[in-house]
C-alpha cells in the first residue's frame, strides 16, 4: 500500500467520483488557477487497475487529500541466468 497525503485545497465531494476521468479537473482547482491537464490520476488509476490493484481518494475541500494505492503482492521472477 502506498499512501500520499497533502494539506492543499482538497477536492469537492461531488467531484470525487470523476477523478479517474481523463482531462477532468475539480472545479476548485480550475477556479484557483492551479495548472494541470487532468491526466495524472487517470493515468495512475489505469496503471493500478491493470496490475490488479485499487485506488481510493479521501478528500475534504479546504483541508487536503489522501490517495491510497493498493497493489497485490507478487512473486519475484526466478533468476534463470545460470541455465
Amino acid at each position: 500500500m502506498i499512501t500520499v497525503s497533502d494539506t492543499g485545497i482538497g477536492i469537492p465531494e461531488e467531484d470525487l467520483p470523476r477523478l479517474g476521468d481523463e482531462f477532468f479537473r475539480a472545479k476548485n482547482a480550475k477556479r484557483s488557477g492551479i495548472a494541470g491537464t487532468g491526466l495524472g490520476l487517470s493515468i495512475v488509476t489505469q496503471l493500478v487497475e491493470r496490475f490488479g490493484g485499487s485506488i481510493k481518494v479521501d478528500s475534504v475541500e479546504g483541508e487536503g487529500t489522501t490517495v491510497k494505492l493498493t497493489l497485490p503482492l507478487g512473486e519475484l521472477p526466478s533468476d534463470d541466468s545460470e541455465a
